[in-house]
């Protein structure tokens, strides 16, 4: 499994069709992380602000038609990860 956080507000903004996040359209690829704990650290470091509550999605990537990349965080990973952790890009 990997993981996608998000407002659960912009996961019922268009339940009618699919979601696709602002990075998506802006950097051509969904943010995941690679595992729970990883989850954790990306969501106090980068969701304080969002709006409540949070929804993270675990999704299987055996069953995703969409390519999977896996990088190194750009410019680096949120403190308390690991300098060589690879985050999964759909």
């Amino acid at each position: 499994m990997i993981y996608h956080s998000l407002p659960l507000t912009d996961w019922n903004a268009a339940p009618d069709g699919p979601y696709a996040p602002a990075s998506l359209a802006e950097e051509g690829f969904v943010h995941c992380s690679p595992d729970e704990p990883t989850t954790l650290t990306v969501v106090n470091a980068f969701y304080r602000d969002a709006p409540r509550p949070l929804l993270v999605l675990a999704l299987d990537e055996t069953r995703l038609t969409a390519r999977v990349e896996w990088e190194a965080a750009a410019p680096a990973p949120p403190p308390g990860v690991a300098e060589d952790t690879r985050f999964p890009h759909v």
